[in-house]
Formats: C-alpha cells, sequence, structure tokens
C-alpha cells in the first residue's frame, strides 16, 4: 500500500465510515458512534498570484495508479485525474495524499448539503422540463441508476481592478421625416416617425473588487466546460478536511494555475464591460478601448460538489451535472428528432387552419349586402 494512502475507518469498530451531506459527523451505519470532524478556524490559505505563477508551468496529470486496499487487499485502479474514490470491492475509502501529484492542494471545500435521493429528484423535475427529449431519458432517475458524488477543483481568485475607458453614449431620438412613396402606381409624399441614435464621445473609470471568483480546473466533465451553475455559496467554505471527501470521489485540477488565471482574466472582462456600459449610460453604448489595471491578486484551490451521470444515446455520450449544495441541474442532453417533426407538423396544420378560415372570413366580407 502507498504510505501516502489515507483511509479513515470508524474508531469504535473499524467499519467504512461515509459522510452524510449536512452533518457535521461520521455516522457509523453499523455501531452508531458518532467520529467528530474537526474544522479549522479562520480563512482559508490564500496565495499571492504574481509569485506562484512565476513558477514553473505544470504538465501532463500523473500517470493511473494502482493502490493496494487497506481492508480487503484487492488492487484500487486510480484514474489519473482522481485522488480519491471508493474500493470496488470493499467500498473502503481511499485517498492518495501524494503531494507529488500536482503542485498545488486543497485549501477549501463545501461539503454536500444535497444527499443523492434529492438529487435524483431534481434530475427527474429537469428531464420532464426537457422539450423534445427521448422518453428513455426517464430511466436516469430511477433509483438503480447510480448518481455519482465528485468533488471538482475550482480556482478562486481574488483581484482588486480598475479600468479606463473611451467609447461612445448613444441617446435614441424619435423623429418626423418626409419620405417618398408608391401607391397605386402614383408617387407621393408622406410622414414616418423612425428612431435616430445621436452618439457622443464618453471617457472614464470604473473599479471592481473579485473575491472568489471561481473557474472550474477540472478539464473531463464537459458538461461543466461551457455551463456554469447560477451560483456557489463560497461565504460557507471550509478549511480542506478528507473527513468530508469519505465515500465521494475527489479530482485533482487539470487545468494549471496560469490557464486558470486566463481563463478568469477573460471572464472578469465580462464583468467589466457591464460596468463601463452601466458607467456610460444612455439608450446605447460603444466600447471602443479599455486598459484594466490588477493588484492585490490571490488564489487558492477548493474542492466544490456535484452530483454525476453520464449516458450514452444514438452512439454518443452525455453527461448531467447537479448542484452538490443547492440541487441546480445542468447537462447535455439528446433530442427525439420525431418529436420535433411531429411539433413542425402539428404548427404548420394549426396555421394552415387558420389561413383557411381567415380566407373563408374575408370572402363573407366581399358578398353583396342583401
Amino acid at each position: 500500500m502507498s504510505e501516502t494512502l489515507l483511509h479513515k475507518p470508524c474508531s469504535t469498530c473499524g467499519a467504512t465510515l461515509h459522510y452524510q451531506p449536512g452533518a457535521s459527523s461520521l455516522d457509523c451505519p453499523y455501531c452508531g458512534s458518532q467520529n467528530e470532524i474537526s474544522t479549522a478556524a479562520g480563512e482559508l490559505a490564500r496565495f499571492d498570484l504574481t509569485s506562484a505563477m512565476a513558477g514553473e508551468r505544470e504538465g501532463e496529470l500523473p500517470p493511473e495508479r494502482r493502490l493496494s486496499c487497506p481492508s480487503c487487499g484487492g488492487e484500487a485502479i486510480m484514474a489519473p485525474q482522481v485522488f480519491a474514490q471508493s474500493c470496488d470491492f470493499c467500498e473502503t475509502v481511499l485517498i492518495d495524499q501524494d503531494t507529488s501529484l500536482r503542485r498545488f492542494e486543497p485549501q477549501g471545500l463545501l461539503p454536500f448539503g444535497v444527499d443523492e435521493d434529492q438529487a435524483r429528484d431534481r434530475l427527474r423535475r429537469w428531464l420532464k422540463s426537457l422539450w423534445f427529449a427521448p422518453s428513455s431519458l426517464a430511466k436516469l432517475a430511477r433509483p438503480k441508476h447510480r448518481l455519482r458524488g465528485v468533488y471538482v477543483p475550482y480556482w478562486a481568485f481574488d483581484a482588486s481592478t480598475q479600468t479606463d475607458y473611451r467609447g461612445q453614449r448613444g441617446t435614441v431620438h424619435r423623429v418626423s421625416r418626409r419620405v417618398q412613396v408608391t401607391r397605386n402606381g402614383k408617387s407621393q409624399w408622406v410622414t414616418r416617425s423612425q428612431n435616430v441614435t445621436r452618439w457622443r464621445s464618453v471617457s472614464g473609470q470604473v473599479e471592481r473588487d473579485f473575491e472568489d471568483f471561481l473557474i472550474q480546473a477540472d478539464g473531463g466533465l464537459e458538461a461543466l466546460s461551457d455551463r456554469r451553475f447560477s451560483s456557489w455559496d463560497t461565504g460557507a467554505l471550509e478549511a480542506y478536511n478528507p473527513d468530508y471527501l469519505q465515500g465521494y470521489e475527489a479530482r485533482l485540477y487539470g487545468m494549471d494555475l496560469v490557464a486558470g488565471w486566463q481563463a478568469a482574466a477573460q471572464a472578469m472582462e465580462g464583468v467589466i464591460r457591464s460596468d463601463i456600459r452601466h458607467d456610460i449610460g444612455g439608450d446605447k453604448q460603444r466600447i471602443n478601448t479599455l486598459n484594466t489595471r490588477y493588484w492585490n491578486q490571490r488564489f487558492t484551490l477548493v474542492l466544490l460538489p456535484i452530483w454525476f451521470s453520464e449516458f450514452s444515446f444514438g452512439r454518443k455520450r452525455y453527461q448531467v451535472v447537479i448542484n452538490g449544495r443547492t440541487g441546480e441541474v445542468r447537462g447535455q442532453r439528446p433530442v427525439a428528432w420525431w418529436k420535433v417533426l411531429v411539433a413542425a407538423l402539428l404548427v404548420l396544420g394549426l396555421v394552415g387552419a387558420a389561413l383557411v378560415i381567415a380566407s373563408q372570413i374575408e370572402g363573407l366580407s366581399l358578398l353583396p349586402p342583401i
């Protein structure tokens, strides 16, 4: 067994412990003893971004590891992107604490607050809300279809910014103009109203402080790559404690710090542009140039909980993720094109019927009065 392999059994009977969402202790399902989870007081450790990025960039994830389970002696295979999982044979929780796996270790996490049954219920509601989804997707919410509880790595960045900008403020005015038109073969002048935008050059400065700006750093979860949950309660972040990983999978970051900051800076610019447009005011805004200065840049690595499901349909694989704190669902899903076709035919039928009725009404209106 690797010397860095962590396994925490029950302190009374030695049974495997699993963390139950929302609990403050690891309760043994066999002897009932409570194994308290120690919580560290104070703020999470945060590090200077500039000095950290001055080091060498990280390469590929570590290779697949073969570890010996301390409970049953079975061979556990850890994928490159994983550092915590359950034994396939006895469900003993195995946590690889080898510090050479990646340059930075997690400093904080949000424990699971939504259990598997609650996550499955949210998944069921989400599936029912999908238009044109295959009916067979309903089986994903059945109890026999297990959801995987996964702690996903996120970079959390802090930064103060000040941005100088130049742009234009547009004010919309309603004006009347005389235009020449042709009616019944004759040319005539008519008055028409239209919107005209008048632009005025502006410049200014906006400031924004970012705190715990999250960038998903796993890289292997496609369902999270282009979809962000609406919120994470980062104010509830706790100091990293492997006790919270008991019974769940935890993943290493695949996006290194430099790439993470590049993604964060790009996303921050979108927020700053929104601030600039608000500062410009008016009815319309144009941003010609902007120059942003950053300082007080810090970062930390945190683990955030999701429930994860993956399925195949039509020779393609799809992923669904559920926020382990709020139950919010995000995911990919296939489309049943026969349902789209039926809906399109139904709409065309309704439009056709409306046109027939309209033509009949018009024909009646042309009849001479009696």
